[in-house]
This record gives structure tokens, sequence and C-alpha cells, in this order.
């Protein structure tokens, strides 16, 4: 499933490589619009549901990239990670907080990587973000 890769939008890679989405921002951006499959992911990433890979091993480094405020991000996957929270935010606001709480309990980590990956909301050319 090429879409579950959008949260390599919290997840992807090994500790030294950049996080980066592996699929074409087109479908990518489909796939932040399509609240059925955000959820689908959610309920994965909140045990609710089973992982299939990707999502699984995306999943087990969402605490490393929260942690290090995204420092091995690619822009592109700064920009889909902060669209994906957007449109969770706005749409599935519940999950939205679940998901927040269970991989950062006492909101030490969130808010410093939301400001990091705030930078590239807007796509610009080459996925260079502004700053």
């Amino acid at each position: 499933m090429k879409a579950i890769t959008l949260f390599a939008l919290f997840t992807l890679a090994a500790t030294e490589v950049d996080y980066h989405t592996g699929n074409n921002t087109l479908e990518l951006e489909a796939f932040v619009s399509d609240i059925t499959r955000v959820k689908s992911l959610v309920d994965c990433f909140l045990d609710r549901e089973p992982c299939h890979e990707p999502a699984g091993t995306y999943k087990a480094l969402i605490p490393k990239i929260l942690a290090t405020k995204c420092d091995k991000c690619t822009n592109e996957f700064k920009h889909l990670a902060y669209r994906f929270l957007t449109e969770l935010k706005a749409s599935l606001y519940d999950e939205y907080l679940d998901l927040r709480y269970k991989y950062d309990r006492v909101n030490q980590h969130y808010d410093d990587f939301v400001k990091a990956i705030e930078a590239c909301k807007q796509l610009v050319w080459r996925y260079y973000c502004d700053s």
C-alpha cells in the first residue's frame, strides 16, 4: 500500500538516514486528503488495528522523530507531516489528541516538532521550505 508511506510522516528510515517519503508527492497529497485512509493509518499507530508494512516500521520511529524535531527529515517529509497533522486535527480531533498523547504524554517534544515542520507548510519549488 503505497499511501501508507505517508506516515513516513512521522517515521521512515534508520538512524543515520534522512527520513523521506519515498513516494510521489501528489500521491501522498491525495492520501492526506482521504480521511478514511488517514484514520486507518492512525488506527495502526494507536494499536487499534494491525499495521501493514511499511507502517509498522514507521510506527517504531515516531518517538525518535518527535524527540529530534525531525532533524533528519527531508523538506518534503516535513511538508507532508505538517499536512497530515493539520488534516487529522481538523477532521479527527479525538484521534489527533490520542496520537499526540500516545507518543508524547508529557508534551515534552510535540510543540518543538510542530515548529520544526511548520516551516514546510507550504511546499515551494524543489521542496525548499520557508525560513
